[in-house]
């Protein structure tokens, strides 16, 4: 087999513990085989809380084992500090596992242009757009990747839907496409990435008879085989589609182990979230509803029934399944294991708010200050609609209220 590997890029930066190495891998990938991905949507791993749960970057390169890996745009899908992060620690953890370009969407622009040509120097790949173009007509980025894939001679082209970036100047795709095919060697296997709808990458595929395949990804959701010339990995890396003779779906599922490299990035990812206090610095602290927070103890002087149910919970030690891997560090995750999180009464840190330091009462029912200083001002909000705005479907697939409510549920009477 010929294998694909590109060289390791800043390999100290993601040096680190990453625990036990995986005992083995999946067979290596079958000679001509590639895999594309796309809309990472800043999903570095799934969320752990419950499972089983599809994606992230352990899984992806241990599926890949150095397989060409083509990236279909929004890494991220917006701007500000911590998706800077995000998105720098998928360059480096990609170019770890043999990816070939990322094809630039609309989410990662919401990172800046200035930004993303700076960023594209820790990758060992190119970042493409054939048709983002600057104020002077001219391409900012790349606009096709070269690889070798079995002997063969592959060119990859990435192109955005000018719809989806209405801000930037973006030629249109089809023009740039067939162009960029005609001054294209005879006998180049041609790829094209189309970060836009699928209704776009179908006129590509059925004008450019030449294109061996045309890989769509916008809002799309679940994976799609179209045919073996038109298909969608999906997003946030739940997936990834394996191309070859006969494209096909694959799960990022449990059964594969964590890429070692992947886990290292993780790793390094974390240590740079405390190290810049991105859970201090990502707090919103939108003004206090309804009074604010007051803490558990303050429900307890009336509700003393229901708040021995509540302490008995796994809610009440939400913050401690973070702390045992570190993640207490990282908004994405505090603000389903805190209280209040991005309220000026709210949770900031476990020192300076430990009795938010919880899942507690006002996560679910609301901030209680309205309802301590009048009883009959009842908590704002509805459990049923607090449960999903944590429980949702990725980060607990499948959850059911009727089912999980009994687990929890405390009624009592009040105390006068």
């Amino acid at each position: 087999m010929t294998r694909w590997a590109l060289p390791l890029v800043l390999a100290a930066l993601l040096s680190g513990s990453c625990g036990p190495e995986a005992p083995e891998t999946p067979p290596p990938a079958a000679p001509g085989v590639w895999f594309v991905a796309g809309e990472e949507h800043g999903y570095l791993e799934p969320c752990g809380c419950t499972r089983p749960q599809l994606g992230g970057l352990a899984r992806k390169g241990t599926a890949v084992d150095g397989a060409p890996l083509l990236e279909n745009g929004d890494l991220v899908r917006q701007g500000g500090r911590l998706s800077e992060l995000k998105f720098e620690t998928f360059l480096l953890a990609l170019s770890e596992i043999g990816c070939v370009c990322l094809n630039i969407g609309e989410g990662d622009l919401e990172l800046g242009i200035d930004f993303l040509k700076s960023a594209a120097g820790m990758a060992n790949f190119p970042l493409l757009s054939a048709n983002l173009l600057d104020e002077a007509g001219e391409r900012i980025f790349a606009p096709t990747a070269d690889f070798e894939l079995d002997g063969r001679a592959v060119r990859v082209i990435g192109v955005l839907d000018p719809a989806l970036a209405p801000g930037a100047k973006v030629a249109d795709p089809e023009r740039i496409v067939a162009k960029i095919i005609e001054g294209t060697a005879a006998g180049t296997e041609i790829i094209v990435l189309f970060h836009g709808p699928r209704e776009g990458a179908l006129r590509i595929a059925n004008r450019e008879r030449r294109a061996a395949a045309v890989i769509y990804a916008h809002g799309i959701g679940e994976p799609a085989v179209d045919s073996e010339r038109l298909f969608t990995p999906g997003d946030r890396s739940r997936w990834m589609v394996r191309a070859g003779e006969v494209p096909e779906v694959i799960d990022l599922s449990e059964d594969l182990e964590d890429h070692p490299a992947m886990r290292r990035a993780m790793t390094t990812y974390v240590a740079r979230l405390a190290r810049e206090d991105l859970l201090a610095r990502m707090n919103p602290m939108a003004p206090a509803e309804h009074g604010g927070y007051k803490g558990d103890a303050a429900c307890t002087t009336c509700h003393e029934q229901e708040a021995r149910a509540h302490h008995a919970s796994r809610h009440a030690r939400a913050i401690t399944s973070l702390e045992k891997t570190g993640r207490e560090v990282d908004p994405d995750c505090v603000s389903c294991h805190v209280t209040g999180y991005g309220q000026k009464t709210g949770f900031t840190s476990t020192l300076e708010t430990p009795a938010l330091a919880r899942v507690g009462c006002e996560s679910c029912h609301g901030p209680a200050a309205d309802h301590i200083e009048s009883p009959a001002t009842h908590p704002p909000a509805d459990a049923r609609t607090a449960c999903r705005s944590c429980h949702t479907e990725d980060t607990d697939p499948g959850f059911s209220f009727e089912k999980k409510w009994p687990v929890i549920a405390h009624r009592g009477p009040i105390r006068e």
